[in-house]
């Protein structure tokens, strides 16, 4: 079995790279390939894939390559879902106090919308930054794979829809607005944001008009 990598290389979390251990540990067993650039099918085909593992890449995969992989496109997502759908979107869940942690999916169309393969709640710790935390998101991502790594490449644990909910949980822009907000925001305290999230909790309709 041939093995794609989609994501930085480079990218840091709280104790490791984020994709290293995970190329690592898939090498010993598997034929391993690296991208992060825009994939195409005929790449795809040319190179023999035959699964793919998405952790932190930034394009979206198209229609074809979706239908074509059913099942064989899955996505580390370090947030947990159906909260926190989309790029840097954990600091919104801290304000709206929703649910935070990680997520392993099956990719879809959307972004972030296709089956739960397995899902963990994380709390982040009073004393932390955001940054910390959100670090701290990523090693737990990347050991849970690698955990489960045998039982998801060979489809053996049962999926489950993502949830509905009566919320909106598309928080991008929202996302940005508070980004911009607080000043060096990656590095305020969790017990700080929690300060502010009583505050925007109770006044969510003025700070709605902000957004």
């Amino acid at each position: 079995m041939k093995i794609l990598i989609l994501g930085p290389l480079n990218q840091k979390t709280s104790k490791t790279k984020r994709l290293e251990p995970i190329i690592n540990f898939l090498k010993k067993k598997y034929k391993i390939l690296h991208s992060n650039k825009i994939i195409n099918y005929k790449f795809l085909r040319s190179e023999k894939i035959n699964f793919i593992i998405s952790f932190g890449y930034a394009y979206k995969i198209n229609k074809k390559i979706i239908n074509s992989f059913k099942n064989k496109i899955v996505n580390l997502h370090n947030a947990y879902l159906p909260y926190g759908r989309g790029v840097g979107v954990n600091l919104f869940c801290l304000i709206k106090n929703f649910p935070t942690g990680i997520s392993i999916h099956y990719m879809d169309k959307n972004w972030d919308t296709g089956n739960i393969i397995v899902r963990k709640k994380i709390f982040p710790q009073n004393n932390e930054t955001y940054r910390e935390f959100y670090l701290r998101l990523l090693f737990e991502t990347q050991k849970l794979f690698i955990k489960l790594s045998e039982k998801i490449i060979n489809n053996k644990i049962k999926s489950f829809p993502q949830p509905r909910l009566d919320i909106d949980t598309t928080t991008r822009k929202r996302t940005e607005w508070l980004i911009d907000y607080f000043e060096n925001s990656y590095d305020i305290k969790i017990k700080d944001l929690y300060k502010f999230r009583d505050t925007f909790l109770t006044n969510e309709l003025f700070f709605k008009n902000l957004f």
